[in-house]
């Protein structure tokens, strides 16, 4: 259960933090401003906010069952990076700021799965260890 709540949490803070301060930076750089413009683009780059922002609960979970440990995820590090910017460039509408947005945040986001992960493995092998 605190699982759900921890990934709600972080679903709406990160849909705050685009429409706060992402969406208003863009929309102030272009200084295009209408009812249309900001119900069509932009409500969709909120939703991937709020989807990506899922990246450390998505990979502690991964943690948990045994499916990736900090070690593969080292490793993968300068592939993810380049798959966070593209996916950055896909998910938000043709604007630098807005992508930028998104990829930065991403990119600690994954450093801090790795951390967690780690914190993850400790308390498995610990739990491993008191069993026998």
């Amino acid at each position: 259960m605190r699982i759900i709540n921890f990934s709600f949490f972080i679903f709406i803070s990160s849909v705050l933090f685009c429409v706060s301060a992402i969406l208003f930076i863009s929309i102030s750089s272009t200084g295009a401003f209408s009812a249309t413009f900001f119900s069509s683009s932009k409500i969709f780059p909120s939703f991937a906010f709020g989807i990506s922002f899922q990246l450390p609960v998505i990979l502690s979970l991964l943690a948990r069952i045994g499916f990736v440990d900090s070690e593969y995820l080292k490793k993968r590090r300068k592939y993810v990076v380049v798959i966070i910017f593209a996916a950055a460039a896909i998910l938000t509408p043709p604007d630098p700021v807005t992508q930028i947005g998104l990829a930065i945040p991403l990119l600690l986001l994954y450093e801090l799965s790795i951390m967690s992960v780690k914190i993850i493995e400790k308390k498995i092998k610990e739990k491993e260890h008191a069993q026998y």
